[in-house]
């Protein structure tokens, strides 16, 4: 029901649609062909009908050739697919293909739900970590990406675009909360000053030999090395960033030459490393990467919580701290109502003070709300 070329076309000529960063069509064309097999792979006892097939590749396509809009052109872009015929989920107004999956067990599409939470005892509130819709499906798609095959010739490293407060960072960490055993984190930080010999060393600190110059993670690991901020190296006068350049060799040729000067000129192999990273939307200041380092990435776009997510949020946290043992049935009950009047009163804040020239510190975003409640929190 494609036909060549037309969907490309548009989405990406007409004008109609703004994704936050550009990939080139090689580069979405393979993170089709990526996540594609990774969903494929979980499917191989051949029980799909021709349809059930579609609605996966669906999703597939959705996650990467439309991965990278927001909410406004995803609601275009679930219009799209609807005059191509496609078999897409049964949807309320509010709603596109973006919050369904196709579910391997009941074979049909299913709507995202937020995973559980608990509050455990003596939790700071920074320490918090509130699974969402959009939490949990980003989370699946690292996992269906990140544990593919090895030697699949598909296989990419992960890639999380989003503005502030799009919960970049808290999704991932949500998710190497839950990596097995076998698996190590590494997380780093890059900044405007991070240089390629930092991030070496970096790396090297963790790093043990395995044989001659083979060298992988202590005890045999794998190592999940997350870099928060990928986008912030300085870019030079020809447009490069050379600290991305050293990562996407490691990536690339799986090691780098050592440092020491009695070995220069030596390749270190390094082996059992997989790649998680997070950056702003480039544009305003902010930097692009280079395409041959997106080209390593499965990459998508995080957008801003829905008002559902954020009610669900806070609610959660809220009621967490009036419980009915320590405020009793009436108290508790109230925190239904301050959570909805708090974020009440910060969306009209939002709409009617916005940033100028004269206050350019208007910006009322997740994080402002977020601090309201951190109040509220800690003084229970």
């Amino acid at each position: 029901y494609f036909k060549e070329n037309e969907l490309f076309d548009k989405l990406y000529k007409s004008g109609n649609f703004s994704p936050v960063m550009n990939l080139n069509y090689t580069v979405q064309i393979s993170n089709l062909l990526t996540l594609l097999t990774a969903l494929l792979d979980q499917y191989n006892d051949g029980e799909l009908s021709s349809e059930q097939y579609e609605k996966i590749f669906v999703y597939a396509l959705s996650w990467s050739i439309g991965a990278m809009f927001e909410p406004e052109d995803r609601v275009r872009y679930h219009q799209l697919l609807a005059s191509f015929r496609a078999p897409l989920p049964s949807v309320q107004s509010d709603e596109t293909v973006f919050e369904y999956k196709f579910d391997k067990s009941k074979k049909n599409w299913v709507k995202w739900q937020a995973d559980p939470w608990e509050r455990q005892p003596g939790m700071a509130f920074a320490s918090l970590l509130i699974p969402t819709m959009d939490s949990t499906r980003a989370e699946y798609l690292i996992h269906t990406v990140l544990m593919m095959d090895q030697e699949s010739d598909y296989k990419k490293q992960v890639l999380l675009v989003g503005g502030p407060g799009t919960a970049k960072t808290s999704t991932i960490l949500m998710y190497t909360q839950k990596l097995p055993d076998n698996y190590a984190l590494k997380k780093l930080n890059f900044s405007s000053a991070t240089l390629p010999k930092m991030f070496q060393e970096s790396i090297d600190a963790d790093l043990e030999k395995k044989t001659g110059k083979n060298y992988c993670p202590p005890g045999g690991k794998n190592m999940l090395v997350f870099i928060d901020d990928v986008s912030m190296p300085y870019v030079n006068e020809w447009g490069d960033q050379i600290t991305l350049e050293i990562v996407r060799q490691l990536i690339e040729d799986k090691g780098f030459y050592f440092l020491e000067k009695d070995k220069i000129g030596d390749f270190k192999t390094i082996s059992n490393l997989k790649f998680i990273s997070a950056m702003s939307h480039p544009g305003g200041g902010r930097n692009d990467i280079p395409n041959r380092f997106k080209r390593h990435y499965f990459s998508f776009n995080m957008v801003l919580p829905s008002k559902e997510s954020v009610d669900n949020i806070y609610l959660t946290i809220i009621k967490s701290a009036f419980t009915v043992k320590a405020f009793g049935e009436e108290v508790a009950e109230t925190a239904n109502k301050l959570t909805a009047a708090t974020i009440g009163l910060w969306e009209r804040v939002k709409k009617r003070y916005l940033p100028t020239p004269s206050q350019f510190h208007y910006l009322f975003n997740m994080r402002e709300l977020s601090r309201v409640f951190q109040g509220v929190f800690e003084v229970i």
